[in-house]
């Protein structure tokens, strides 16, 4: 809504459920309710019986991880992390040899964790798990001087930034060992 000359007018209606796994995942695990389904039954004209909420006693967080720019070399399976009883769902946004940048909008997030349990308390610690493996596993994030000699190895212009002559041998050291 925007509110002009003392009105209010309507500029956008999201007619969908919420983005970021909450309709499909979040509200089910608090709520019981599958509302995507019906949301698509609504849609198709089918009526719909007033929906009772008894909820179902699970605490539901939603985590947005935010990792250093840098070249990726390693991380962790997404199949590991899902394998975890308390995670609904794990994702990353980019793949193996990406070149991660500052997140700047929602479109280019880094990965991300849906975790729940029945234990409000649990939800941090189990996050924490969560955020250890990572970086124990995960990325090898590669910064600074020596992510320009990996991004001119690998055919980018670094302008005049700072890089090292002679460095193929180790980039090419790096990229085997990250296959391993």
């Amino acid at each position: 809504y925007k509110y002009m000359d003392g009105k209010f007018y309507m500029i956008e209606v999201a007619a969908r459920g919420g983005g970021s796994k909450i309709s499909s995942h979040i509200v089910p695990i608090v709520s019981g309710v599958d509302v995507n389904k019906k949301l698509i039954n609504l849609a198709l004209g089918k009526k719909i019986k007033t929906i009772k909420v008894k909820g179902t006693g699970y605490f539901v967080l939603l985590h947005f991880f935010n990792f250093k720019p840098g070249y990726v070399l390693k991380r962790t399976s997404e199949d590991f992390i899902n394998s975890f009883n308390f995670v609904v769902d794990f994702e990353y946004g980019f793949n193996l040899k990406d070149i991660l940048k500052n997140i700047t909008s929602d479109s280019n997030r880094h990965a991300y964790v849906i975790i729940k349990s029945k234990i409000k308390e649990e939800l941090e610690l189990n996050l924490n798990i969560i955020k250890n493996l990572i970086p124990k596993f995960d990325n090898i994030v590669i910064v600074g001087g020596m992510a320009n000699n990996i991004l001119k190895y690998k055919g980018h212009n670094i302008g005049k930034s700072i890089q090292e002559d002679n460095c193929d041998r180790i980039i090419e050291e790096i990229f085997s060992l990250s296959r391993s």
